[in-house]
């Protein structure tokens, strides 16, 4: 699956993310903390993975937290 390509594989011990469904994480003004977060961080994020490196971020939960894979 990963041939030819780089991957970074980002994953933390936070139990996870939980918005259903996960990907919406990367909505605009979409945050999990509340009134605390904008929301904007993972969305300019995936839109400069996107547009300016021509690569992908994927996110998803695993047994210890969030698991974020970035595909170049």
């Amino acid at each position: 699956k990963y041939e030819d390509k780089i991957v970074l594989i980002l994953s933390d011990n936070a139990k996870g993310i939980k918005l259903n469904p996960i990907d919406s994480v990367f909505e605009p003004y979409k945050s999990t903390k509340g009134k605390d977060g904008v929301g904007l961080g993972l969305f300019i994020t995936k839109q400069l993975i996107q547009k300016s490196l021509n690569g992908n971020i994927t996110v998803k939960n695993d047994t210890n937290g969030a698991c974020f894979i970035l595909e170049f």
